[in-house]
Order: structure tokens, then sequence, then C-alpha cells
């Protein structure tokens, strides 16, 4: 704090004591002895830049990274058929209940593709369009691998 005082100081010429320091949202305010409200000679309210939090008392200060929360989608309840490496080299879990909707059925692919959805929805996610993808793709390849074919 001080030496932001003294370069206040030495930069307006500012000869008079110190009474006053406050810390706004974006700026530090410096309150000297005098006629306060006029303003200093080459110095216009808000001229100065926003102080910010790196430098304040010429420490800089490191900021913490957001913590990102990974949108994993929820498996709890479906009992696991399988595992196994897909065509994209992939290590892939197939679980129940799109083996049991998929498999047998004749479905075009918008309609497997709107029971995979509905069945990510109904365990509680808001799935994108590409964890839809990756669910019903993976159990296709699936029953295609074990024989069954679902299409």
């Amino acid at each position: 704090m001080a030496d932001i005082e003294a370069e206040v100081r030495r930069r307006f010429a500012v000869k008079t004591p110190l009474l006053d320091a406050s810390l706004e949202p974006d700026a530090l305010v410096l309150t000297f002895a005098g006629s306060i409200g006029k303003p200093v000679a080459g110095l216009k309210p808000r001229d100065s830049a926003p102080v910010s939090d790196e430098a304040v008392e010429g420490r800089t200060v490191k900021r913490r990274k957001k913590h990102r929360v990974r949108q994993r989608t929820k498996t709890r309840g479906w009992d696991v058929v399988g595992k196994f490496v897909n065509s994209r080299g992939q290590s892939c879990t197939i679980y129940r209940p799109f083996v049991e909707k998929l498999s047998g059925a004749n479905l075009k692919r918008r309609e497997a593709y709107s029971l995979v959805r509905q069945i990510i929805v109904d365990n509680g996610n808001n799935p994108k369009p590409a964890t839809v993808e990756y669910f019903l793709r993976n159990t296709l390849e699936y029953l295609e691998s074990r024989g069954g074919s679902p299409q």
C-alpha cells in the first residue's frame, strides 16, 4: 500500500497526508487531506486504469481454474451385457436396456435412435445427439458381432 501511495504522490505531486484508502469493485480510492471534491490539476475523475486483482501490493495473484464438471451419462441400474472394442478403437460397455430394445427388432435408424434416446432420458439424463449416437452405434455393432442382426 505504501508503494502505491508513494507512486501517486510522485506522479501527481501530492504533498498532503493520506486520510483514507478504500477498495471499490473497480478501483482503489486514496483520499488525501485538503479540499475534497476538487479535482487535482492534470487528473480527471476516473482517469486512472482500474485496479486488477493481480496488481494489489505488487504481487501477482494466481487465479484458480474453474472446475469443469464432466457430463457423464448416468447408467445407474443398467445391467452390463458385455464389453468390446468398437470399429473406432474405443473400449465400450454395452447395457441390457439397449440390447433388449434393439435386438430382433426390424427398426429404421430413426426409430432406433428415438428408442435409445428415450432409454437415456428415462434414466435422468439430458443426452446430446452425439451421446445417443454413441450408444446406438455401439449397441448395433455389438449385436452384429454376436450374430444377431438388428437391421
